[in-house]
């Protein structure tokens, strides 16, 4: 399926590192996707250890920020935002999370909008921190004054399919739109699920099934400032101790749709990791902190590599510093490199010079000398553009004004590129523009 929409979509929007890492497993566009048997297999339990590290994250989040308030089982669907980032960065537990439950994505469902747009409030577990089970019974209060414009619903879902839970009931809701809603003195709500509605209760009910898992929205549609001030806060979905529970077992409901193959986890899958359990699509504790560790060790080792061109870039940066003061030191190599050298596949036939430049307090020139072969990279080992023969002054020599990348002046009629802090091989840069006629930077 991802093979197919790589090669029938366009790709301009997606980031080379995702690109390049859909390309390492064969995923690329215009090119045929023909794993052989080995990455046939590989691609095989990737499939489901990554679908069980989706459940884990959607299911049983690791990070606090996950959560709407502290000690409460009620979830941010948005965690970063619907940008799901982080100062810039991607939040990839968020971004997982979300379109792993739900599709469609705008910022109304999302930013404060007083009195329009829609909020959320997502629930898997009770308020013990269980998983919710079909078989039991349980109760959710929602205070008086919910704090709406238009309407609220509490609405189940299927933790195996992600849509709406299967059963007698053509809508597994209950809103402020239900017919015959019973509204509380004090102007609360109580909804409450199971197998089986309480007496009296039956407008204020939703199904479950014996056996399976559930998870739950609330939504609030034209949002009020008591839900975003958090002075108004639903109840936790609380089991129902008096009630009777239903034994785990299943029957025939009236809505009911073939699922089809690949959407449902087994309860336990073999991996490499050891073997995976969950109740219905919700991983257990074991599993859970396996995926983790699995997931936090994957990472790691991609943070790792994608480091490599940083990383290589600090040591240059820090041997500069080490020569004297910053913007203040050029070294050129006095001697063609040889074996006792260690830099990373010098040659033994080039005069190497380097420098570091740092441009947070401002703009500089740098002028460079006639007949060199060089270029700017910004300190991510990002090309920035080359000088000397392959450059804009051709080899004649000129003056590069270097721009941190905030700078908002007036740019030269040249070639302009921007960042913070640069090395430059020959030079090294930021934003460069050729500002004056060519002419040697020294002579000699």
């Amino acid at each position: 399926m991802l093979n197919q929409l790589v090669q029938d979509e366009p790709t301009d929007g997606v980031d080379q590192t995702t690109l390049g890492l859909w390309a390492s497993v064969g995923i690329q566009k215009g090119k045929p996707f023909a794993p052989d048997e080995r990455m046939k297999k590989i691609l095989t339990e990737a499939a489901r250890v990554g679908d069980a590290t989706a459940r884990a994250i959607t299911y049983k989040p690791q990070l606090s920020d996950a959560y709407i308030y502290p000690n409460s089982m009620w979830r941010v669907p948005f965690l970063g935002g619907y940008k799901f980032e982080v100062g810039g960065a991607r939040l990839f537990d968020g971004y997982i999370q979300y379109f792993f439950a739900a599709t469609g994505i705008t910022p109304a469902m999302e930013e404060k909008m007083v009195g329009r747009g829609s909020q959320y409030a997502f629930g898997a577990e009770d308020a013990k921190g269980n998983p919710l089970d079909g078989g039991k019974n349980y109760q959710l209060h929602l205070p008086p004054n919910i704090p709406v414009k238009d309407f609220w619903s509490v609405v189940i879902y299927d933790n195996q399919t992600r849509s709406m839970l299967q059963t007698d009931q053509e809508w597994p809701a209950v809103s402020s739109q239900t017919k015959g809603l019973l509204v509380n003195a004090d102007g609360s709500v109580d909804v409450y699920f199971g197998p089986n509605a309480p007496a009296g209760k039956e407008n204020n009910w939703i199904q479950t099934i014996p056996g399976k898992g559930w998870n739950t929205l609330l939504r609030l549609y034209g949002p009020l400032e008591p839900w975003f001030a958090k002075t108004w806060r639903p109840g936790q979905i609380e089991l129902a101790e008096a009630q009777p529970q239903t034994p785990a077992t299943r029957g025939k409901y009236k809505m009911t749709t073939e699922i089809p193959p690949g959407i449902a986890s087994p309860d336990s899958v073999e991996t490499r990791l050891g073997t995976l359990k969950f109740f219905d699509g919700f991983p257990d504790k074991a599993t859970t902190e396996k995926l983790y560790d699995n997931l936090d060790f994957q990472r790691a080792v991609q943070a790792y590599l994608l480091a490599i061109p940083a990383v290589s870039q600090a040591a240059d940066r820090d041997a500069c510093r080490t020569l004297g003061p910053v913007n203040g030191v050029v070294p050129i190599w006095e001697e063609l490199a040889d074996s006792r050298s260690l830099g990373l596949t010098l040659n033994d036939n080039t005069v190497y010079s380097w420098t570091w430049l740092d441009l947070s307090n401002g703009p500089l020139v740098l002028e460079v000398p006639p007949k060199v072969l060089g270029g700017i990279n910004d300190m991510w080992f990002r090309w920035v553009t080359d000088v000397g023969f392959t450059g804009p002054d051709k080899g004649e020599g000129g003056k590069y004004l270097l721009l941190p990348q905030a700078t908002k002046a007036r740019r030269p009629p040249a070639t302009t590129l921007s960042t913070r802090r640069l090395l430059v091989c020959g030079p090294r840069g930021a934003r460069s523009s050729r500002t004056a006629a060519p002419r040697p930077g020294w002579n000699g």
